[in-house]
């Protein structure tokens, strides 16, 4: 496993090889936990069933979300529920943006209590965090 660092360069991430200092790709996401993850969650399960297609961006945009963190999403929720308006406008899906905007902010929750979670649980175990 290689080690990576996170930048910041003209407002978009960018992520470098610690002992060589070369760029590289970003790290894959983790499975499950990140504020991207969680919306697709909220949004593939009941009563919406919504899931990603491979004409759409949702995929890259959750993974952004994951990217920056739970953080970033909370202080960028208008931005994301725009996302979420343009992808139900290509869809001919009804758009209520309050309640976007509310899913947006139980994923963020969800991915904090699952990251605390997982602390917790590391410490349980002995681990350092």
């Amino acid at each position: 496993m290689s080690c990576q660092e996170k930048f910041f360069e003209n407002g978009k991430p960018v992520w470098r090889d610690c002992t060589t200092g070369r760029q590289t790709t970003p790290p894959v996401p983790a499975l499950a936990g990140g504020p991207g993850y969680e919306l697709k969650k909220l949004l593939a399960g009941w009563p919406l069933h919504i899931t990603s297609s491979s004409t759409c961006s949702c995929n890259a945009h959750a993974r952004h979300m994951d990217e920056m963190g739970c953080d970033w999403c909370a202080a960028n929720v208008p931005t994301i529920t725009e996302w979420m308006r343009g992808e139900a406008v290509k869809r001919k899906m009804p758009f209520i943006a309050t309640l976007a905007a509310l899913m947006v902010k139980r994923a963020i929750h969800n991915a904090r209590k699952e990251a605390s979670n997982a602390t917790q649980e590391q410490q349980a175990e002995g681990g350092t965090v």
